[in-house]
């Protein structure tokens, strides 16, 4: 049967978790996080603690999620399976809780070949989600992570070589995709949902703006999801904008800065797809 699912997809750090609990707060579009690493996760670490003690947005252990629990146990039983046939489960699972008439989201981000096959036998369409180059190299910055070592210029080529494999990748599979900005969602969230409601084909719901009221079964994905009161309302962080280090390096930046209007910025200005 075939199931309509709308993939974000985009480079880590630029809000799909909060995209995707804000989806799942309409009655008609569950959200089930990032799901190839669920679908990719070694048996080793089915069989460990992780999904012992992570808690799912539904606010369940993960084990004990009432869509993600028993997925997981089949996943245990059916380690040796391919991705495209465990995905497969995964849908067929979907339309056994909530039927068909329900978007499945999937925010895994990284493209993948999966993703073209579910094009093939699925109702697919993406959200190419991006997030200001400036912003989202000053979020780096502050961060933990030791990948982000290297400092902007490395941090830049991340950013331009990740968005260019996702577009690449989406035109050559033919997937139906739209880009939208992280700063037009968290600047504008009332509009923007609109606009994915228009093209998802489903009313708005004014729910959507408060994300922590989601219905989504999020067990992999950004640790936000489990901090009612960061996601209370979709809010924009600024910080890049007076970050001196940002300013006397943003020349560095000339050279992205159509791209970033043209990916950032599609829905008020830019030339994105539809």
């Amino acid at each position: 049967m075939t199931q309509k699912i709308l993939l974000i997809v985009g480079i880590g750090h630029s809000g799909s978790t909060i995209l995707d609990m804000a989806l799942g707060c309409h009655p008609r579009i569950i959200g089930l996080g990032e799901v190839s690493k669920v679908l990719r996760t070694p048996l080793a670490e089915l069989r460990g603690p992780r999904y012992q003690t992570d808690v799912c947005s539904c606010g369940a252990i993960a084990r004990e999620c009432p869509f993600w629990g028993k997925m997981l146990t089949w996943l245990e039983d059916h380690h040796q399976l391919g991705l495209e046939q465990k995905y497969q489960e995964l849908v067929d699972r979907f339309i056994a809780h909530y039927g068909n008439d329900r978007v499945m989201v999937d925010s895994s981000k990284t493209v993948r070949p999966y993703q073209a096959w579910l094009n093939q036998h699925h109702d697919l369409r993406a959200i190419h989600l991006t997030r200001d180059v400036r912003s989202w190299i000053d979020s780096r910055l502050r961060g933990h992570d030791h990948r982000d070592k290297g400092g902007t210029l490395r941090l830049a080529a991340r950013w331009w070589r990740g968005n260019l494999r996702t577009e690449r990748f989406l035109r050559r599979h033919h997937i139906r995709a739209r880009n939208l900005g992280y700063e037009e969602l968290a600047l504008r969230p009332h509009v923007m949902l609109n606009k994915l409601c228009d093209w998802l084909d489903v009313d708005f719901d004014p729910g959507m703006l408060a994300p922590a009221g989601t219905g989504s079964h999020i067990i992999r994905g950004n640790r936000a999801r489990q901090n009612s009161s960061t996601m209370s309302a979709i809010q924009y962080d600024s910080r890049w904008m007076t970050s001196s280090r940002l300013m006397l390096q943003s020349p560095l930046l000339l050279p992205l800065m159509q791209r970033n209007r043209r990916l950032v910025y599609a829905n008020t200005g830019g030339a994105g797809r539809k």
